[in-house]
């Protein structure tokens, strides 16, 4: 017995790790398009740079509180 029995036949299953952080990839992306949106969210657009700024805060903010 398979242990995806329902999973369609021409998708993988299973997936590679890119050998870069999705923090790296943010961080080249902002670098190079920080004006670019990243994100469309219910007719807001948030921008490449704003993205890493928010999450830079959001590290910050977590090794402030000791969580990571």
């Amino acid at each position: 017995m398979t242990l995806l029995p329902f999973w369609p036949a021409r998708l993988y299953r299973h997936l590679e790790s890119p050998r870069t952080s999705l923090y790296y990839n943010l961080e080249v992306s902002a670098t190079r398009y920080p004006g670019k949106a990243a994100i469309h969210y219910y007719g807001t657009a948030i921008s490449q740079a704003r993205l890493r700024s928010d999450a830079d805060a959001l590290a910050g903010f977590l090794q402030h509180r000791s969580a990571a």
